[in-house]
């Protein structure tokens, strides 16, 4: 595989696209690359580790370089839109805990092998730690292939619990054929900024189309919002996994026919063109 980095990739890929300015509550904080830029990033989740268990789990494995264990793009960009929707106490944002160095890139798996430890660790904890949470999850750049290479080894029971995983700048989509192992189809989206980024053609050439990747956002945040909706089926989150039910409330003496709980909107401002995802087509 060719491997050229250039001289912006040296900069940091971690003060590449926008920095968090507001981030779900309990969000570390972490200086960026470029302070006069970002002021500060919010990039240290630890929700699935050291918290309770909630309804939603998003698991997320950062680019290369990147800060803290989520990033400062993507994997964080979507964390703040599902804590919009659900609610910071129904959502669980964990960040796999990896080095991401830049040549970790060039081994077998494309991944450091605590990458992949790291994210089946992640995966089965929260099977046996949260059995009711919905798990999504994510990657970006060397990160993809952390989940690429992470998911088959899963149970099948623990495979069952990953209700969709997005993936941007696909370091193995070309070896993959723009699968993921051990998921059907309807499962994920792949992200490759409309063909342009050269990662996803077999190469570790990185151009600048491989840090256009927060325009897509909001439709991947749409594709996970849709499966969670399937994964309960249709009905809405409105409180957190594993904390205690409210009593139901008491029926009206003559109820009226009572329209079904509708499930959250699907995020509105997705792009027009797909990015060249691959999987659900929505």
């Amino acid at each position: 595989m060719k491997f050229l980095i250039p001289s912006l990739v040296l900069a940091g890929l971690a003060a590449a696209q926008s920095c968090v300015t507001s981030p779900p509550k309990g969000m570390q904080k972490e200086p960026c690359n470029k302070p006069e830029d970002c002021n500060y990033c919010y990039l240290t989740m630890q929700d699935l580790k050291t918290g309770p268990c909630k309804a939603i789990t998003w698991i997320f494995a950062r680019a290369s370089t990147e800060l803290g264990n989520m990033g400062a793009s993507v994997g964080t960009l979507i964390a703040i839109n599902l804590n919009q929707t659900y609610g910071a106490a129904n959502v669980a944002v964990q960040g796999v805990d990896y080095p991401a160095a830049l040549m970790d890139n060039v081994g077998g798996q494309g991944c450091a092998a605590k990458g992949i430890s790291g994210a089946v660790e992640l995966f089965n904890m929260a099977s046996t730690k949260c059995p009711n949470t919905i798990v999504v999850a994510g990657g970006y750049s060397q990160g993809t292939a952390c989940m690429h290479a992470a998911i088959p080894q899963l149970k099948e029971n623990v495979r069952q619990q990953i209700a969709a995983v997005v993936l941007f700048g696909d370091t193995r989509a070309k070896q993959t054929g723009r699968t993921i192992k051990g998921l059907d189809a309807s499962k994920y989206k792949i992200f490759c900024n409309n063909d342009t980024d050269a990662v996803c053609k077999g190469t570790l050439s990185i151009t600048q189309a491989h840090f256009g990747y927060a325009p897509f956002v909001p439709e991947a945040t749409a594709f996970l919002k849709e499966r969670i909706a399937a994964a309960k089926g249709g009905s809405s989150i409105s409180s957190a996994e594993g904390a205690a039910s409210a009593p139901a409330p008491k029926a009206p003496k003559a109820p009226k026919a009572a329209s079904p709980k509708a499930s959250p909107k699907s995020m509105g401002g997705a792009m027009e063109g797909d990015g060249h995802s691959h999987g659900h087509s929505g």
